[in-house]
């Protein structure tokens, strides 16, 4: 399958136990998929390419890092 939503190179991926996973890119988007294929949720994280995406142990937070050199800790739509 070939799934489309970012508008620009995907940099990284990471795996959401039991959900599905995550991709990053050059378009500032994070977007969480199902096994499937399915787009169930997006995340306008950075305003520069994403060059690194990583769950917490527990899965509660999401670390991002990027070109605009910031590294940000989510949880949920929130940047904490």
């Amino acid at each position: 399958a070939v799934l489309r939503r970012h508008t620009d190179c995907v940099r990284a991926l990471c795996e959401r136990a039991g959900v599905g996973f995550l991709s990053a890119g050059n378009d500032g988007l994070v977007v969480l998929w199902s096994l499937g294929g399915d787009v169930l949720h997006e995340l306008h994280a950075h305003d520069a390419y994403i060059y690194a995406i990583a769950l917490s142990g527990d899965g509660a937070h999401l670390f991002t890092a990027a070109e605009d050199r910031q590294l940000k800790v989510w949880r949920g739509d929130r940047c904490e």
